[in-house]
């Protein structure tokens, strides 16, 4: 477990700010996992700190080895803004089952959900502004992914997405990988 905190005094009004972040882990045989919490308040000013002033973030990981072929993964994320109050939830579930020594099936749901006037996610400079998601969205994915035969280090897959509201919101992907060493990879 791991906890810190931050204070910053600014300006001639001695504006102070202050931060505070929570982690914890877990790693075991079995299991993985993976908890943090950290909040700046809108005065908070240091431009080296991980998290934005005015900012809220919290998630948590899991990874559960079922069966020596099998594994269950969750996740899940929020992220505020403090000053305006605008939030955005996730978390997903995914089963993951080694169908054969170079070939693996992944099955999975999302949930995204997004609250309050302005986007949640701050803007980068110089760059487009953030755009609303809607309001909610449930998604089923799978995904194939399988080695190249003969080709050591390569491996290829293909996933499909759907929103299980609006079959028309959905995303079909075919890509790979090559390991080029330890380091290095080309996707």
């Amino acid at each position: 477990a791991m906890a810190e905190g931050a204070r910053t005094v600014k300006g001639l009004d001695e504006e102070k700010g202050n931060a505070g972040r929570v982690e914890v882990r877990h790693d075991s045989a079995n299991l993985k996992a993976q908890a943090y919490y950290a909040r700046t308040d809108k005065d908070f000013n240091n431009p080296g700190a991980y998290i934005n002033q005015g900012r809220g973030e919290a998630g948590g990981r899991l990874e559960y080895r079922l069966s020596p072929k099998t594994t269950i993964k969750a996740q899940a994320l929020r992220t505020e803004d403090a000053t305006t109050g605008s939030v955005i939830d996730g978390a997903e579930v995914t089963l993951r089952h080694q169908l054969r020594e170079s070939l693996t099936l992944e099955v999975g749901l999302r949930h995204a959900a997004q609250k309050g006037a302005a986007p949640a996610v701050p803007a980068v400079d110089g760059g487009p502004p953030p755009q609303p998601m809607p309001d909610d969205v449930n998604t089923v994915r799978a995904r194939v992914t399988g080695a190249v035969p003969g080709v050591k280090g390569a491996s290829v897959y293909a996933e499909g997405e759907v929103d299980v509201s609006d079959a028309q919101r959905k995303v079909i992907a075919a890509g790979g990988e090559y390991q080029l060493n330890e380091k290095s990879r080309v996707y």
